[in-house]
């Protein structure tokens, strides 16, 4: 320290400014936090007249000799205080926890008095970790629905190889042909108590693939975890595909419904023999290979892809030995679709 009356040099000042920020420094776990640095946050409508800053400007903000009061004066001071506890592991509620205790339900105010973090900086957090807002709809559909069961699963899961789809994050649409009613009828019951009840009705649509309109039958889901769970892995970066883990989550009910959605029996050639296929033409090629695989390896049932001008097609070869493992689960309408009416 100088004495009373003496003039610090610039040397002297700058070594102590750098003591300052290097003192500064080793509070904060940049490492960490390296994850989260670029993220880009919103801030409440009462902060807007300053600026919305990422975890990097802030510790550059450090870096430069800035103090968090500093910061406070050009950023949102809410957002500055969580940027300074978050980076100090003041906070410690991971990523891990919170997505899966906000995916259970609970609400923002529930996990901050929990985890003892404030209401503010909850959630910042919640932006930073990357998770999407869920509102009281959603709270109040976790406290309320059930678990689906292992056999509604299994026709999901069957459903969605075939004409199903998503039309929310956790909720499927089921649909099939006005010739098929006792098929969509079945699968009404089958979904007994996680169908919209006023959602079955009859549509007239247009199918670009065929330039053709069909009438048809549909009804779907009410929103569920369990469903939201199995859309992901048909539905992982857009377009529905078919991945490993969910050709291991099939059964052979699975494999029935599948069949009685999207399979054929052709008779073909001058000895008018059956061939059995799977119409594919919506997946792509790397799905198609991967089911070819799957059927060999699992249930040593040999089938090959074919080309078609709309896409690939899975002809089955063993038809005697897929017969034999999903007729069991064939409903008396689509018994046809076997070969046996």
């Amino acid at each position: 320290m100088p004495r009373e009356g003496q003039k610090l040099s610039e040397e002297s000042i700058a070594q102590m400014k750098q003591s300052k920020i290097a003192k500064q420094q080793s509070k904060y776990q940049w490492d960490l936090i390296e994850p989260y640095m670029d993220v880009e946050m919103g801030i409440s409508s009462r902060n807007r007249q300053r600026d919305s800053i990422t975890l990097r400007q802030f510790k550059d903000m450090m870096e430069s000799g800035m103090t968090v009061k500093d910061i406070s004066k050009e950023a949102s001071r809410n957002m500055v205080g969580f940027f300074s506890a978050f980076a100090q592991g003041k906070i410690e509620l991971s990523q891990e926890q919170f997505t899966k205790e906000y995916n259970e339900g609970k609400s923002l105010e529930h996990l901050a008095e929990e985890h003892n973090v404030s209401k503010d900086y909850i959630g910042f957090l919640r932006q930073i970790y990357g998770l999407k807002v869920k509102g009281a709809k959603f709270q109040k559909r976790k406290a309320t629905e059930k678990p689906i069961t292992q056999r509604q699963r299994e026709i999901i899961y069957g459903s969605l190889l075939g004409d199903a789809k998503k039309t929310a994050l956790a909720a499927v649409g089921f649909g099939q042909s006005v010739k098929q009613i006792d098929y969509i009828l079945w699968k009404f019951q089958e979904m007994h108590d996680i169908r919209s009840e006023d959602s079955l009705k009859k549509y007239a649509h247009y199918d670009k693939r065929y330039d053709k309109e069909y009438e048809s039958w549909r009804f779907y889901t009410t929103s569920n975890t369990d469903l939201e769970e199995i859309i992901a892995q048909f539905y992982p970066n857009g377009p529905k595909i078919v991945t490993q883990s969910v050709l291991d989550s099939l059964t052979p009910l699975s494999v029935a419904v599948w069949y009685m959605d999207d399979g054929s029996t052709y008779i073909r050639g001058p000895q008018n023999k059956p061939e059995m296929l799977f119409c594919t033409d919506s997946f792509p090629e790397e799905s198609i290979d991967l089911i070819v695989k799957w059927f060999k390896d699992k249930w040593d049932i040999s089938t090959h892809k074919r080309i078609r001008e709309k896409g690939w097609r899975i002809v089955i070869d063993s038809s005697m030995e897929f017969i034999d493992m999903i007729e069991e689960y064939i409903i008396p309408s689509m018994r046809y679709k076997i070969g046996k009416e």
